[in-house]
């Protein structure tokens, strides 16, 4: 996988030493490219970097880093970087949030909906969804979630849109996803992924999904 280049948030240089200190602090030694923080592993190992630091401390940098206004998601080689959401980005995550209907009748899912949580996946990669649909409550109540949701939700940020696009379906899908849903605010299309297809439409759109709930996008 090839980490996207994408245009670095504006932070000053204080806060951005700061943050690459703590990060020495806890085993992570990286350096800043306009791709965001990178190790040097190889890509090609899955644990190049979940070997080298705790989850607690790795999702207290993170979170530091969101402080900062930088979302970061956890791949092999290091931390991608996307700004943090803008007000219109927030006004469409609120209203998918509230959009569609419980599960189906005869269905197990409990359509447990969160927004902005770390969840760690089963490869080793740390994603970062602005909606995730559970169809059971995750146990962890802090820090990284380690069940993988039934669907995701991802609207693209300006720059970024590679991100949520072309990088981001095939780790969610791999990992057990069953419904990866893109809204490219540029175009007003809603993407669908799931294990054996890819189709889109204009939002607002509803979507039947897997698990047996409906969401409006």
């Amino acid at each position: 996988m090839v980490n996207p280049n994408v245009a670095l948030p504006n932070i000053s240089e204080v806060d951005l030493a700061d943050l690459l200190m703590r990060a020495d602090q806890i085993g992570l030694r990286l350096e800043l490219t306009d791709e965001g923080f990178v190790t040097g592993y190889d890509p090609g190992s899955p644990a190049a970097v979940s070997t080298l630091v705790d989850e607690t401390s790795l999702t207290e940098w993170m979170e530091c880093a969101n402080e900062l206004g930088l979302r970061l998601e956890m791949t092999p080689y290091g931390f991608p970087i996307e700004a943090a959401p803008g007000v219109q980005h927030q006004k469409s995550l609120a209203q998918i949030f509230t959009s569609g209907n419980p599960a189906r009748q005869g269905s197990t899912c409990d359509s447990i909906r969160v927004m902005d949580i770390l969840i760690r996946l089963p490869d080793g990669f740390i994603k970062r969804p602005d909606l995730a649909i559970f169809c059971h409550e995750p146990s962890e109540k802090e820090g990284l979630v380690h069940q993988v949701p039934a669907a995701v939700v991802e609207i693209t940020s300006p720059g970024y849109e590679r991100k949520d696009l072309e990088f981001g379906p095939p780790i969610y899908l791999r990992n057990g996803v069953l419904d990866v849903l893109v809204l490219d605010r540029r175009s007003g299309e809603v993407h669908h992924w799931t294990p054996t297809s890819h189709t889109r439409g204009i939002s607002p759109k509803e979507f039947s999904l897997a698990c047996g709930c409906q969401i409006t996008v």
